[in-house]
């Protein structure tokens, strides 16, 4: 009987995934009868435990199969606990798969000689034949296929894999309903999460994801009937509070739209999932839509998910990436301004191609699109089995990379018991058209724009001078990147950026993640810019009024500076704001259509008392200007403000206001 083993370790505190590797593997292998009756499965690790907890929980030695799936946040993890059970039971059989393990390495072995098979692709097969090998004592060693078998084994050439028949493959969910019921019981305590997959395969070839250059390219759909059982199963009986649907592009097949319907009719049955992420199909911007308002309608929708990446046509080119259309997009963005639905931007900074000036450029159009909050950018990371992880893209690109921390592992782990876990990934800090210096310039652009526009410190004043065909967004930001990082007043808030990117690209250990005081925790970098902001606002203002004299007119600074919730309100004592009527009216005429409005308001020095209206700042735990510790107080401004987490328009740093009376 072979003691099998799966470890699918999360870094989190909760909200953890439950392991379907593990339903996927057991399910597909269980179809074989010599293996159902001679295999049993222990329960696969989900948490992050110590290896010394481990050890007692699974008794190391009398393991005879480990698999181990490995991302970018747990790898070191998955090799520190392979590397464990070899020092203990030599005869344990290895297995290693997921995206992280890099099986193009020539030396991959000679890295990790404690792994016997590195499987690069779908597991469920090559999984199955290895412990069917294994039970005929390595018999059928040679005709195993899809996986890389360590030399230490005998010299077996690598034998590519045909794709699985997901119509013929057991449901990892339907299959075992019984172990996943007493599974989500038996770990409530921990707010799990769950992964839906409806389909395999990717038709997209960016550069910088594996699904583009490992997973065929062909999609493949698990049957109708299964998708729709699975939907109903996890969100009537297991009540995940989070789910991840993996589809590559969902809306990309006919019927997804239906599965959609299918998800939100269970959530409004059952209540769960709480929330839900996926991926938006890129090639027709109605059923993406369609989509988004029937996730919407059950309320597992927030905002919409607008993964971009880049604007430039010569930056999407290098990378591979295929956004919707442009008249698509824009037809799309407006849609969603008109129903109140808002917008979540995904981008890349340090993409191949690009250069400080094209970043510039795809902040600057996103906002003559109307898409004004919620910029979020990541670094471009080199995934080992894409194709940006390649030598060949690599050297055509001049690549130069630097290995940090993972920042999602950095932020579970630096602080526990198990800050040794800390995976590293390699980031790209320099290409043929940009050096590393430029780069520090975009990462900095990026964090100033995201605090300035998207957490709407300045936003009111770009959107004004550009209605008013005063000033362009581009020269805006052009002028304030230049007066934030080389005035001497602005480096009280600049230089902490211009060390924290300094520190990230010279310190192995340095992390993304930035040190808030007021917080006492890591934050976004342009989050903690923001908090300073708001901390310091009339230092702030002080100076732009001194840099925009003659450009822009004080009241609309002092509207944009007075309009701000800033951590400090209180219904109590700010019950009401004067502000300067001209731009209180139009701001409230751009708002009716903000894509077509242009214009400057008459010049009107009257003031005028507005009340602040806070009955749309309902959350699920107490308000932040309800708590008296300062900071816990600033926590919670943080969490609720700074987060955008208000749902709709007024879900930003903006008081609401409505008016009352003239002074």
């Amino acid at each position: 009987m072979l003691r099998v083993l799966i470890c699918a370790m999360n870094p989190a505190n909760e909200g953890f995934f439950v392991p379907l590797i593990y339903g996927m593997l057991k399910s597909y292998s269980d179809q074989n009868t010599l293996l159902r009756e001679n295999c049993h499965w222990l329960e696969p690790i989900m948490l992050p435990l110590s290896l010394i907890e481990l050890e007692k929980a699974y008794n190391f030695s009398t393991l005879d199969v480990l698999g181990i799936s490995c991302y970018q946040w747990n790898y070191t993890y998955q090799y520190e606990l392979a590397q464990k059970v070899k020092a203990v039971n030599p005869d344990c059989t290895i297995i290693a798969g997921g995206p992280q393990v890099d099986w193009k390495d020539p030396d991959y072995f000679n890295k990790y000689p404690i792994i016997d098979f590195a499987v690069p692709a779908e597991g469920e097969a090559a999984f199955r034949d290895i412990l069917l090998a294994k039970l005929q004592n390595w018999s059928t060693l040679n005709g195993i296929k899809g996986t890389l078998v360590n030399p230490e084994l005998g010299m077996h050439g690598y034998i590519p894999a045909l794709s699985l028949d997901l119509e013929k493959k057991p449901s990892p969910w339907l299959s075992m309903k019984d172990f996943w019921r007493r599974y989500f019981k038996k770990n409530a305590y921990y707010h799990l999460a769950a992964a839906i997959e409806t389909s395999r395969g990717c038709p997209y070839t960016c550069s910088y994801c594996d699904w583009g250059s490992k997973t065929n390219l062909k999609v493949r759909k698990i049957p109708d009937a299964v998708a729709k059982a699975e939907i109903e199963f996890i969100l009537g009986e297991l009540k995940p509070w989070f789910i991840f649907w993996t589809d590559a592009n969902l809306g990309i097949l006919p019927r997804d739209k239906g599965l959609a319907t299918i998800f939100a009719k269970a959530k409004t049955n059952s209540g769960f999932p709480l929330w839900l992420y996926y991926n938006n199909n890129k090639n027709n911007w109605q059923t993406n839509l369609e989509i988004a308002l029937s996730f919407r309608s059950a309320g597992l929708l927030t905002k919409y998910v607008l993964s971009l990446q880049h604007l430039d046509k010569g930056v999407l080119t290098a990378i591979g990436r295929k956004n919707l259309p442009d008249d698509q997009l824009k037809k799309l963005i407006k849609e969603l301004h008109r129903i109140d639905y808002p917008i979540f931007t995904q981008l890349i900074t340090g993409c191949p191609g690009d250069t400080f000036e094209k970043w510039l450029d795809c902040f600057s159009e996103l906002m003559e699109m109307g898409v004004h909050a919620e910029y979020r950018a990541y670094p471009f990371s080199l995934l080992p089995n894409s194709t940006a992880g390649s030598a060949e893209y690599q050297d055509y690109w001049s690549i130069e990379w630097i290995e940090r921390p993972d920042f999602v592992a950095y932020y579970y782990l630096k602080d526990s018991s198990l800050n040794w876990a800390l995976s590293s990934s390699r980031y790209v800090v320099g290409t043929s058209t940009y050096d590393r210096e430029e780069y520090k310039k975009m990462w900095l652009l990026c964090w100033m724009i995201q605090a300035f526009h998207d957490h709407g410190i300045t936003r009111l004043i770009a959107i004004a001078l550009h209605k008013g065909r005063q000033m362009s967004y581009r020269e805006f930001y052009g002028l304030l990147y230049i007066w934030f990082y080389r005035t001497i007043p602005m480096r009280f808030f600049s230089q902490r950026l211009i060390d924290h990117i300094d520190a990230w690209l010279t310190e192995s250990e340095a992390s993304f993640l930035k040190y808030n005081e007021r917080l006492d925790g890591m934050a976004e970098p342009e989050e903690d810019l923001a908090l300073h902001l708001m901390d310091y606002s009339d230092l702030f203002f002080r100076e732009l009024k001194n840099l925009l004299k003659g450009i822009c007119p004080d009241d609309l600074l002092d509207y944009q500076q007075n309009l701000l919730m800033k951590q400090n309100f209180s219904p109590e004592t700010n019950a009401f704001v004067k502000l300067p009527n001209r731009w209180a009216e139009y701001f409230a005429e751009y708002e009716k259509n903000p894509f077509d409005f242009w214009g400057w308001p008459s010049d009107d020095d009257t003031k005028t008392n507005y009340q602040v209206d806070v009955t749309n700042l309902n959350f699920p735990v107490r308000n932040w200007y309800e708590i008296e510790d300062n900071q816990r107080r600033w926590k919670a401004y943080y969490d609720q403000i700074i987060q955008h987490n208000v749902p709709g328009r007024q879900r930003s740093i903006f008081k609401k206001i409505f008016f009352k009376n003239k002074l």
